[in-house]
């Protein structure tokens, strides 16, 4: 895992955060393949309007499908939520058995938090590799990380 200075010192404040409802089930609602790229089904139907072709690449393509705001669903613990909700969405990666490694993005602050996901892709980049350039509270991290998911897991 990956941060800046600004999310470590929210994940210092931050407790954990048990899913249910609406959040939980997009995490668990299993993937889809498209144009190269993976998304989260239940999230899929809401993008009909975008395809590969609006963006400069498949990283973006997945970034913008897979993307959440935990505000929309919850209305405290946003950073916690979010970090259970990656969580959720790393061990549903992880048991359906699909060739290669998802990598999450988290950013926010005391408001929300946004969360991203996509699969790794040599040449293409979600983030700068200096967190420390964002304003916001960034954290990225691999659904191959176990510390992670122990420690998120839910």
């Amino acid at each position: 895992m990956k941060l800046n200075s600004e999310m470590e010192q929210m994940l210092a404040r931050v407790g954990c955060a048990s899913l249910d409802g609406e959040l939980a089930d997009i995490a668990s609602s299993g993937f889809v393949e498209r144009d190269g790229c993976v998304f989260l089904t239940s999230l899929v139907s809401f993008q009909k309007h975008v395809s590969l072709k609006s963006f400069p690449d498949r990283t973006g393509y997945e970034c913008f499908v897979n993307s959440i705001h935990t505000d929309d669903y919850v209305n405290a613990d946003f950073l916690a939520c979010a970090l259970s909700y990656l969580s959720l969405v790393f061990e549903a990666w992880n048991k359906s058995g699909l060739p290669g490694v998802l990598q999450g993005a988290i950013s926010g602050d005391e408001f929300d938090a946004t969360v991203k996901f996509h699969l790794l892709r040599p040449g293409e980049t979600w983030l700068s590799d200096d967190l420390e350039g964002y304003e916001e509270a960034v954290l990225t991290v691999e659904s191959s990380d176990e510390a992670f998911l122990e420690t998120y897991g839910v």
